[in-house]
């Protein structure tokens, strides 16, 4: 049997989980006949000879197992919240090379939005105009070829909405007078994404209907969030939407069916472009993408806001059981996928 390592960085598992419901999806991998253990203290847990691993007994609770051979894994799943420190392992990668889902390369491609809007997004035509900021200058061009009544200027490495600004033009310039962010946040025009979401739009069953009509016609800024599960040879894709008031998620089920095809399409495409641009063998993301338009003379469109390819939260069952199931019949149909692979690739 296959096994496959979900990799903490810390000795136990987080409170606040962006994989909730993992008694459920370790279940369905068994039933896959891949094992699912876990490691804990990062690179620590690996050596030459294997990694020290343990069993998930409850949602929060885990025994020690023993070690597993390198050699017997069939993919190493990145919950760390940051790159592998590789040198530190780097004599055991060598002897039993095995795929990480969200490795490195990948992690630091979408750790930097500029680079996923450079690299991925802007050959693919897709995503709204968006620079990183050197100076000054670059911004005041910017806004002349891009010009709009607001703009966004945010951290390019930033998570969770941190240091987001959403500036009128005439503040812009202001804001970019403090050293520290030129050379660290991306300036993009503000696109209005509160508009209702489409009449087309559907709710994904009777159960989420309410909800459903309550957030997706609501004046609140809305997204939908396209689910992405990457083997080396398909993409599955899921959508989820959600409306985001006074700091708070409402997640809005939505009808897979009911969405143009070219939104699962571009999703394919993103990923499949990140994966060649990263030599990434697996890849669990979320591509977000907005509903709206830049002003009130322009028609509303679906525009591409940006990869999430570290962690994005998966919607739990709490939220929606149909939902959070299908997304882990889907992520574990991808791990099933990859370990079973005969395709071993190396570690840079």
């Amino acid at each position: 049997m296959k096994t496959a390592i979900f990799a903490h960085p810390k000795e136990t598992l987080p409170e606040k989980s962006l994989l909730p419901n993992k008694k459920e999806l370790f279940l369905k991998l068994l039933d896959r006949d891949i094992q699912p253990l876990l490691s804990f203290n990062g690179e620590q847990a690996f050596t030459d000879n294997g990694v020290e691993v343990s069993e998930l007994m409850t949602e929060q609770t885990t025994r020690a197992f023993g070690d597993v051979a390198l050699c017997d894994i069939g993919v190493v799943v990145n919950r760390l919240d940051r790159s592998f420190k590789q040198e530190d392992m780097r004599s055991a990668w060598d002897e039993a090379p095995v795929p990480i889902s969200n490795e490195n390369a990948m992690r630091s491609l979408v750790f930097r939005k500029h680079r996923v809007q450079d690299e991925v997004l802007e050959p693919l035509g897709l995503g709204m105009p968006s620079l990183l900021v050197e100076s000054a200058l670059d911004a005041e061009r910017f806004m002349e070829e891009h010009p709009a009544d607001q703009y966004i200027v945010k951290p390019t490495s930033g998570t969770f909405s941190k240091g987001v600004e959403r500036l009128q033009a005439s503040q812009v310039m202001g804001s970019l007078r403090q050293p520290e962010k030129l050379g660290s946040v991306i300036i993009q025009p503000a696109f209005d994404f509160t508009i209702p979401m489409p009449k087309s739009m559907k709710p994904f069953d009777r159960e989420s209907g309410d909800e459903f009509e309550i957030w997706a016609r609501s004046n609140a800024t809305k997204e939908l969030r396209m689910y992405g599960f990457y083997d080396g040879e398909k993409t599955d894709v899921f959508p989820v939407a959600r409306a985001m008031k006074d700091g708070q998620d409402h997640w809005i089920f939505v009808d897979p069916e009911s969405l143009p095809d070219e939104l699962a399409e571009n999703t394919k495409r993103v990923l499949s472009s990140a994966a060649d641009l990263t030599g990434s063998r697996a890849i669990y993301a979320a591509l977000d993408i907005g509903y709206g338009s830049i002003s009130t003379d322009k028609e509303p469109g679906y525009h591409v806001v940006e990869l999430n390819g570290r962690m994005p939260y998966m919607i739990g069952y709490d939220k929606h059981a149909g939902v959070a199931d299908t997304l882990r019949d889907m992520y574990a149909n991808q791990l099933q996928t990859i370990a079973n692979s005969t395709i071993s690739r190396g570690v840079e």
